[in-house]
């Protein structure tokens, strides 16, 4: 008798050791094909403004279908510059050149938040308000 409540308690514990190794692939599964859904290529109306100091600043008010930034950006001629690590390195926003010199840079905003990455990973949603400003030292 004590034999088969040991074998029970093993057979118990297989089955929830195998259940929960089937639930953790659900899940790893599900995230991948999260990260692999289809790009976003719906209308999408953007505002991008270019400010320096000593200029005016200049508004660009878009159409595109574009999934992101550094796409834009290069599509519309509004920016130049060269693929780095990160993607396209701003070197020229509206026809004006940081210059490396003096330590300038371009500094990219989305809805008043600095982003974190390079123009071509900053995802473009309906009604976004980007910002490039030339900022000095790093």
């Amino acid at each position: 008798m004590k034999k088969s409540k040991g074998n029970a308690a093993i057979i118990i514990c297989m089955v929830i050791s195998i259940v929960s190794l089937m639930a953790g692939l659900t899940i790893i599964f599900a995230e991948k094909n999260n990260a692999k859904k289809a790009p976003d290529t719906s209308t999408k109306n953007i505002v991008i403004e270019v400010m320096a100091p000593g200029y005016d600043g200049k508004t660009y008010k878009l159409t595109t279908n574009r999934q992101y930034l550094g796409e834009v950006l290069v599509d519309e001629k509004i920016a130049e510059g060269e693929n780095g690590q990160y993607g396209l390195y701003i070197k020229s926003a509206a026809g004006i050149k940081a210059d490396e010199s003096k330590s300038e840079w371009w500094c990219i905003t989305k809805n008043g938040e600095a982003v974190a990455t390079g123009a071509d990973a900053v995802e473009i949603a309906d009604r976004d308000n980007f910002e490039l400003t030339l900022k000095t030292g790093y």
